[in-house]
């Protein structure tokens, strides 16, 4: 099966094909949205920020498809964002533990910590495969475009 599928940069011509593929996600995939106005416009951007010359890293999208060769369907999409918390506080989630002792013990506690990222720095993001295509190997390969890309073009990107 994924012998059969190219991964190549998203077009303009995509869009139904995404917007189809997107249709089969579950509710709540924020990365990939059911609105096809919303998933237009992210189209654009990628669009763009593929063919720009890039100095310095700003605010580009860069959106991958995964299409079948075969039946020309997009099967998959999994994008990289330039920069993130460059304009915008940019928080994540860390797990820690805290210990609390006690009558001579020693009690863990897991806790979640909200952080708020500073540094501008580069994100993977939207990794999503057609219901069909999972268990092929196909993520796999999908999210290590992004490293490959990453490493071909480093300027597009922060560390």
């Amino acid at each position: 099966m994924v012998e059969n599928i190219i991964v190549r940069p998203v077009t303009k011509k995509d869009l139904e094909g995404v917007y189809a593929l997107a249709q089969t996600s579950s509710h709540g995939l924020t990365t990939l949205s059911k609105d096809k106005k919303s998933l237009e416009k992210k189209i654009d951007k990628a669009v763009q920020s593929f063919s720009n010359h890039i100095g310095t890293p700003k605010d580009e999208l860069y959106l991958f498809v995964g299409e079948d060769a075969k039946t020309k369907k997009i099967i998959g999409t999994t994008a990289i964002l330039s920069v993130v918390g460059g304009k915008d506080p940019f928080y994540s989630l860390k797990r820690t533990a805290h210990y609390q002792y006690s009558d001579f013990k020693e009690i863990e506690h897991q806790c979640i910590e909200v952080q708020s990222k500073i540094n501008p720095s580069s994100e993977l993001c939207t990794l999503y495969i057609h219901p069909d295509y999972r268990k092929s190997g196909l993520g796999r390969i999908l999210s290590l475009v992004r490293f490959l890309y990453m490493a071909q073009y480093k300027r597009r990107f922060k560390s």
